[in-house]
C-alpha cells in the first residue's frame, strides 16, 4: 500500500516562502498558512504582462491643442498656450 504524498512535498519555492511569512505575521494553523500560500502564488501567475504604453506626444506649445493638454495634465497654461486658445475661441465666434 502506497502512503499518502504529504501537501509539502509539492510546494514550489515562492509558496514556501509565502508560508513562512505567514507564519511570522502571526498565522497559527499551517493547513491554512499553506492554502493562502498556494492562492498567493496562483494570483502571481495569473497577472496580465505589462502593456506597453502609448507613444509620448511633446506638448505643442502656442497652439490650441497646446492649450488643451495643459488641462489634460492638470497644469497652468502657458501664456502662449492662453493666446493662442483665445484666438482660436474667438476666430469660432466669428465663423
Amino acid at each position: 500500500m502506497r502512503t499518502p504524498t504529504p501537501p509539502h512535498a509539492s510546494l514550489s519555492r515562492a509558496e514556501a516562502q509565502e508560508v513562512v511569512r505567514l507564519f511570522a505575521a502571526g498565522v497559527q494553523d499551517p493547513s491554512i498558512a499553506l492554502l493562502c500560500a498556494s492562492a498567493l502564488c496562483v494570483q502571481r501567475e495569473q497577472r496580465r504582462e505589462l502593456t506597453r504604453r502609448r507613444h509620448y506626444r511633446p506638448r505643442e506649445h502656442g497652439s490650441d491643442r497646446g492649450y488643451y493638454q495643459h488641462r489634460y495634465d492638470g497644469t497652468p497654461p502657458c501664456r502662449s498656450c492662453r493666446i493662442a486658445h483665445g484666438r482660436e475661441a474667438r476666430d469660432r465666434r466669428s465663423a
